[in-house]
């Protein structure tokens, strides 16, 4: 790719207005925020559930032509569920479930088929990762698999196309001239779409860990999990087995910090992957809820916590700046059905950065508000409103503002275009079982 790097030219008094205008803006969110979590906390609390919440959702940025990480991200865990939810059907609805023995060869046969889809999500998700950022860069995108001569141009064809590949991997092609000048020089823009892969599969298993937080999960989830987690230590191992005319992500990703004369190795990044599955305290809910299926047959997981306190799980992440953990917590008030997550994530290897996340959400009788602010000098907000209509149907409100200042916003941006941020609304329709 021909990345060219936006020189912007503005003067200092252009510059000081500029920090007092984002000043500004960003204590007018915090403000609006703190206010926001006041008045909802008086609503009445919704009723606690000891049961999983599964949905089956279509979301408006399904859409091929939107280059959206968090709705196909939020695809994939309701993939997930799907997958736990015949393995409940089997379970509770046959023999099989009766007792520890029967239960452990459930859980065995399982392995197959679950290792079948586990690597079809990981593979299309990683894939759609790198394309998310080149197609954020303005280019084109098309994805292929190794062993397979033909291309695809959208998620869902790799997606439904990778159960059939009996193949290690796949890769993005970014092509065509970018529509736009890329806001990052040459060597940042590199880092961003070699790491949208890894980045992805990471996000997924923090998205697992949310949606354990909110709706309770499945101890079947593990494996997925795991993947999520282990992804950039699982590659370095293999990375061997890549086509010889392919470097690998890790490879380039180390080449690209040198040449930014931050020494990070493919082993850093390998030893960070692996510190993010055992300083996660989902890693050991969800084992512990293998556990108890196995000797109980109660399937459900549920977040760790001490207290009204969420235990933390931890998430690595590769950004421009250097490799960064994300450590995840929340704090349950009382009875009043108000969670407020709270999140750090820094770089602990490259250029210090910190990034704080805090927000509200608070589960009403029959409706959900969300809204959680990341970021100090760009704010990035995530929202979104939930509306359950009877037993079974959900509708759901959002919205997101990405800033390229945070790296939450480099990761989740659907466009570089406009040098600094970008808005979107979006809508979910969902189906409750």
């Amino acid at each position: 790719m021909d990345f060219r790097k936006n020189k912007l030219n503005i003067s200092n008094l252009q510059k000081k207005l500029k920090s007092i205008y984002i000043l500004e803006k960003n204590i007018t969110y915090i403000i609006t925020l703190f206010i926001f979590e006041a008045l909802i906390s008086l609503g009445p609390k919704a009723a606690h559930t000891n049961e999983i919440e599964r949905f089956i959702s279509y979301d408006n940025e399904y859409n091929v032509n939107l280059n959206n990480n968090r709705s196909i991200g939020n695809f994939e865990v309701e993939f997930i569920q799907l997958e736990s939810g015949i393995f409940d059907l089997v379970s509770k609805k046959t023999l099989v479930g009766k007792n520890p023995f029967t239960r452990s060869i459930l859980n065995f046969v399982s392995l197959y088929p679950l290792w079948i889809t586990t690597k079809a999500l990981s593979i299309s998700y990683h894939e759609f990762g790198h394309g998310t950022r080149s197609k954020a860069l303005g280019y084109e995108v098309d994805y292929h698999f190794f062993n397979d001569g033909k291309s695809y141009d959208n998620y869902w064809d790799y997606f439904v196309a990778s159960f059939s590949q009996n193949t290690n991997g796949g890769y993005s092609r970014a092509y065509g001239t970018a529509k736009f000048n890329s806001p990052f020089n040459a060597i940042d823009t590199s880092i961003i779409t070699y790491a949208g892969g890894l980045n992805n599969e990471m996000f997924l298993a923090e998205t697992i860990e949310n949606t354990i937080y909110n709706y309770n999960g499945h101890s079947l989830m593990f494996v997925n999990y795991v993947t999520g987690k282990l992804s950039t230590e699982g590659y370095i191992r293999n990375e061997k087995s890549i086509p010889s005319d392919f470097k690998g992500d890790p490879t380039v990703l180390s080449e690209k910090y040198h040449e930014k004369g931050i020494y990070i190795n493919r082993s850093d990044l390998g030893n960070a992957s692996i510190i993010s599955l055992l300083a996660s305290s989902t890693t050991y809910s969800l084992l512990y809820g293998n556990i108890k299926y196995l000797s109980t047959g109660n399937s459900v997981v549920k977040t760790f916590k001490l207290g009204p306190l969420r235990i933390p799980d931890t998430s690595f992440y590769i950004n421009p700046n250097g490799i960064s953990f994300k450590i995840s917590s929340g704090y349950s008030y009382g009875s009043s059905g108000s969670k407020f997550p709270l999140a750090i994530e820094f770089i602990s290897k490259g250029k210090s950065v910190i990034e704080p996340t805090f927000g509200i959400r608070h589960e009403f009788l029959n409706h959900a508000v969300q809204l959680s602010c990341t970021g100090i000098n760009g704010l990035s907000i995530e929202g979104r409103f939930e509306f359950r209509l009877g037993k079974n149907i959900n509708i759901t409100a959002g919205f997101n503002h990405y800033d390229i200042r945070n790296m939450l916003g480099t990761r989740m941006i659907k466009s570089f275009d406009s040098n600094a941020d970008s808005s979107d609304i979006w809508g979910r329709l969902s189906i409750l079982y």
